[in-house]
């Protein structure tokens, strides 16, 4: 149950870093995930599932396993909306704490479509870098397109300033 995991409680969402037993619930579908975690279930069926999707997930799921001491900078991070509860986007790290050498992470999420505009997607990155930034690393990053104008204006609305433009990329960091 969502009451009992770690969570990160904003206004309107709570972002839940899912624990690998709930990461590997998944690959029954994210329905399966969902139901677990008490939420109102609307995640994909595992027979609409891609190919691609479930490499993706085994590929976290062998992350997290070899990453125990630091799984929420592998796990994906669910985004519930409180009053609604359900999930309405995720996001996840990339790149894990490292405090010899310095610590940079990147940030991806999504917001599903029905809930974008809304300043759900800033609220969340918000708090997942300020976590991030409180929990080890001295940088997070984002890398997003040059045609993709939403997730810049959301980026730097989470104070993330442009640090370089390459090959139709913008990096962004936040310190």
């Amino acid at each position: 149950m969502i009451s009992d995991i770690f969570k990160i409680e904003t206004k309107n969402l709570f972002l839940v870093p899912l624990p690998l037993d709930y990461l590997k619930k998944c690959l029954n579908g994210r329905r399966t995930m969902e139901e677990a975690l008490g939420l109102n279930p609307v995640g994909i069926p595992l027979e609409c599932e891609t190919k691609e999707t479930m490499e993706a997930l085994n590929n976290m799921i062998s992350l997290v396993e070899s990453n125990l001491n630091f799984e929420k900078w592998f796990t994906n991070w669910e985004f519930v909306l409180k009053d609604k509860n359900r999930i309405i986007g995720g996001g996840a790290f990339y790149g894990s704490p490292n405090l010899d050498n310095g610590f940079v992470s990147e940030i991806a999420y999504i917001i599903q479509n029905d809930f974008r505009n809304l300043g759900y997607g800033s609220e969340a990155v918000q708090a997942m870098s300020s976590w991030g930034l409180q929990n080890g690393a001295e940088e997070i990053i984002a890398l997003i397109e040059d045609y993709n104008i939403s997730s810049q204006k959301l980026i730097e609305k989470c104070g993330f300033i442009i640090d370089k433009r390459e090959n139709g990329i913008l990096t962004y960091k936040k310190r």
